[in-house]
């Protein structure tokens, strides 16, 4: 996400697509570091390389080859991480996102037909839908794991995640400003 945002701030200085994700890699580097490789940081940044390559070189990004990539690249080094929790978890939750989001939320703008595209109730609506069926998504290929390991499942993680969800980029932007602010004073 991180990335992500990154990329869309050099998008809105009009920067080209391809210069954009010249300039995520070496902040994805340091993210990894600074984080830790930990399996997931490790899928996500995997995911992220081959959606920021896509983009440089022209080409479509497909998710579920991306997650496979992945997938292959976590686990060759370490073949027992597949029964890790931290492995089963995040792969689980990308893939359920990747598999299921999509069909929910085709059927889910069914129920917006009655309004129109550009009216404010439509994006609001929408943009629930969208985050609901993430989270139902994540959640429903995770469920087996989180019963197992942890002997209970957080029903209420859906809705929870539409108020901490739109919260987050600012969340993000404020983080990040707060680690850049004390080297903006070493340079006056």
């Amino acid at each position: 996400m991180m990335a992500a945002g990154l990329f869309l701030c050099f998008r809105i200085l009009q920067f080209n697509p391809k210069i954009c994700s010249l300039f995520c890699f070496p902040f994805l580097l340091i993210l990894c570091l600074v984080e830790g490789a930990t399996v997931s940081i490790q899928r996500a940044a995997v995911m992220t390389v081959l959606a920021l390559l896509a983009t440089i070189f022209e080409r479509d990004y497909d998710g579920l080859n991306s997650w496979g990539a992945a997938l292959l690249i976590v686990l060759v080094p370490e073949p027992l991480r597949l029964f890790g929790r931290s492995f089963l978890l995040s792969f689980s939750a990308v893939l359920g996102i990747l598999l299921f989001a999509p069909i929910l939320q085709k059927e889910s703008m069914r129920i917006l037909a009655w309004t129109r595209k550009e009216t404010i109730t439509y994006r609001l609506l929408s943009k629930i839908i969208d985050t609901v069926s993430i989270s139902f998504s994540a959640n429903f290929l995770t469920a087996p794991f989180l019963l197992f390991f942890f002997g209970n499942l957080p029903l209420l993680a859906p809705l929870s995640s539409l108020l901490i969800l739109p919260l987050l980029p600012l969340i993000m932007v404020l983080a990040v400003s707060a680690m850049v602010m004390p080297f903006s004073s070493l340079a006056s």
